[in-house]
């Protein structure tokens, strides 16, 4: 790689940074963790903070992820700055390239949308714009009990799969997530034992 590869290969992976998002509307993460010495400047973002045990935290989707990007991305918290997700390190380091990623992003987000629709009632439209990551544990939590009692029906085993799908891209080009082995072992314990 020459040195105009590697810069445009940098400029490349802030680019997806920027064009992603996944980590800002609560994909990947559920909240972010404030220091205390910047709980002042995410206060002045317009950012709500919040007190998760003995930590300051903002629940994602972040209020700054507006029009499809970050409008304080200059001025985004810490982690934020400090967080690059595996596809963004392989964009850096040239091993893939910047259409390639973002047809990855647009795929989790296509998962998302039909995810989304399929488990939550066209009638409760506010679930629509919650957090995405705890939506996918509370039915995570529902689909287990009810799994119990050896009830689920296809359409949630179709939905089960789906999540489970798209988890494994998550972990595979962005964050390893606990949720794609609860999900696993969902899968792994339905009653039949066949996959929907």
């Amino acid at each position: 790689m020459t040195e105009n590869d590697l810069t445009q290969s940098a400029i490349d992976a802030n680019s997806l940074c920027i064009e992603c998002g996944l980590c800002c509307v609560g994909t990947l993460f559920s909240h972010i963790k404030v220091s205390p010495d910047e709980i002042e400047q995410v206060e002045d973002l317009g950012i709500r903070l919040h007190e998760r045990g003995d930590e300051t935290v903002f629940g994602l989707g972040c209020s700054c992820f507006k029009e499809g990007s970050c409008s304080v991305y200059e001025a985004r918290p810490q982690k934020c700055v400090s967080f690059f997700c595996k596809l963004n390190k392989s964009v850096e380091n040239g091993i893939i390239g910047l259409k390639e990623s973002l047809k990855v992003v647009e795929t989790v987000k296509k998962y998302t949308d039909l995810i989304i629709n399929s488990i939550i009632p066209k009638d409760a439209a506010a679930l629509h714009n919650s957090n995405y990551r705890l939506i996918l544990i509370e039915y995570h939590k529902k689909s287990t009990q009810i799994n119990a009692r050896h009830k689920l029906t296809h359409a949630n085993k179709k939905n089960i799969q789906l999540i489970f799908e798209q988890l494994k891209l998550i972990d595979h080009y962005f964050d390893n997530t606990l949720l794609l082995k609860r999900y696993d072992e969902l899968i792994q314990s339905f009653p039949d034992q066949t996959q929907p």
